[in-house]
C-alpha cells in the first residue's frame, strides 16, 4: 500500500530535526532586541512553507489526483497548477493529456499587426467573464503585457475536434494550449465560435470589436 503522505511525512521529520525551536530562536532574538537575528528563522520558515506546499502537491498527485483536483485545492487554473508544479512528481502528464476532451488550442495577436480570423476559433472576449480560460496563466500574461504596451489584443480559442487552421508565419503573435474547467465550458466555446462564424458569413478576416486597452 502506497503511503499518500510520504513526501509530507519526510518533510515533517526533517523539520522536527532541524527546526525544532525556530520560533524559540526568534522569540529569544526579540527579547534581546537582536532584530536581525529574527531574519534567519523567518527565512527558514518561508522556505519550509514552500517545500510543504510542494510536498502536499506531490502526495496529492501520487494519490491519484489530477491537475483539476490539485488546482481546486490550490484555488487556481489547472494549467497554472501544472506550470508551477509540473516537476513535482516525475511522469505526471500535462492537463491536456489527462483530459483531452477539455483541451483547447489558443492563438493571440495584436489588433494593429495581426488580423483575427474565425478559422482560429472563438474570440475569448465573447465568452462569459466567469469562464475559466480567462484565468489561464498565458492569457493573464498576454493581457498584462497589452496593458503595459497600451495596445489591443485578441485571443482565439479552438475547441477539441476543430481542424487546425493553416497559419502563415507572422499571422499570429503566439500560439499555446490550455484546458477548460468542465464540458459545459467547451460547449460555451463552440457556441461562441458558431455565432462568430455566422456573423462573418464566411469572410476569413474580421477583427473583433473590443474596448481599448
Amino acid at each position: 500500500m502506497v503511503d499518500p503522505l510520504e513526501a509530507t511525512a519526510r518533510l515533517r521529520h526533517a523539520c522536527r530535526t532541524t527546526h525544532a525551536d525556530t520560533f524559540g530562536v526568534a522569540a529569544q532574538a526579540v527579547a534581546h532586541r537582536r532584530w536581525r537575528r529574527t531574519l534567519g528563522p523567518i527565512r527558514l520558515l518561508r522556505e519550509r512553507a514552500e517545500m510543504l506546499h510542494e510536498a502536499v502537491v506531490h502526495d496529492a498527485l501520487q494519490a491519484g489526483l489530477d491537475w483539476w483536483q490539485v488546482a481546486d485545492y490550490l484555488n487556481m487554473h489547472p494549467q497554472d497548477a501544472w506550470e508551477l508544479y509540473q516537476n513535482t512528481l516525475e511522469g505526471t502528464p500535462p492537463p491536456a493529456v489527462q483530459r483531452p476532451s477539455l483541451a483547447v488550442r489558443m492563438w493571440s495577436g495584436a489588433d494593429i499587426l495581426h488580423d483575427f480570423d474565425p478559422a482560429y476559433g472563438a474570440d475569448l472576449d465573447d465568452l462569459p467573464t466567469t469562464h475559466s480560460l480567462h484565468d489561464d496563466p498565458t492569457v493573464l500574461r498576454l493581457r498584462e503585457a497589452a496593458v503595459l504596451l497600451a495596445t489591443d489584443i485578441w485571443i482565439a480559442v479552438s475547441p477539441p475536434g476543430e481542424t487546425t487552421p493553416t497559419i502563415e508565419p507572422g499571422a499570429v503573435a503566439v500560439a499555446f494550449s490550455s484546458v477548460a474547467a468542465n464540458p459545459s465550458e467547451i460547449d460555451a466555446v463552440r457556441q461562441a465560435l458558431a455565432v462568430r462564424r455566422s456573423q462573418t458569413h464566411g469572410h476569413s478576416t474580421a477583427c473583433p470589436h473590443r474596448a481599448p486597452a
